[in-house]
């Protein structure tokens, strides 16, 4: 037996899967932003007022820059293509790229974690001479 042609549905699909690992995509700041939030795909169609199936269609748009003049036309052209709400596109785009400045501007947080996990609050002992 012969295997059928995929459908373009699936095509699109696989497509945004490997369109995932590249942050030129929205298919990126979306995984992120489910990582993040812990949501399901299910949760994040639904903030975006489509169905599972529009999720593909959305990720394989190229992601707005957050601080170009054009962003709140390029959101809203994205989700009238789309099919989703623009302010929960551009709340996610938010969100996403605040945790990433935050991330850009602290330091190497593990050493951070690690400083506190060590001081608890008590006076420290002096060395002792050697």
């Amino acid at each position: 037996g012969t295997t059928p042609p995929p459908d373009s549905a699936m095509l699109i699909q696989l497509a945004a899967l490997k369109a995932a690992g590249r942050p030129f995509y929205l298919a990126a700041v979306l995984v992120r932003y489910r990582r993040e939030t812990d949501q399901d795909e299910g949760q994040l169609a639904a903030m975006l007022g489509c169905g599972i199936e529009g999720l593909p269609k959305l990720a394989l748009c190229r992601a707005p820059e957050a601080d170009a003049a054009g962003f709140r036309h390029e959101i809203e052209q994205i989700a009238a293509f789309a099919g989703v709400r623009a302010s929960a596109l551009a709340q996610i785009l938010r969100f996403v790229g605040a945790l990433e400045a935050l991330r850009a501007a602290l330091p190497e947080t593990d050493g951070l974690l690690a400083a506190r996990d060590r001081d608890d609050g008590a006076p420290s002992e002096p060395e002792e001479p050697r």
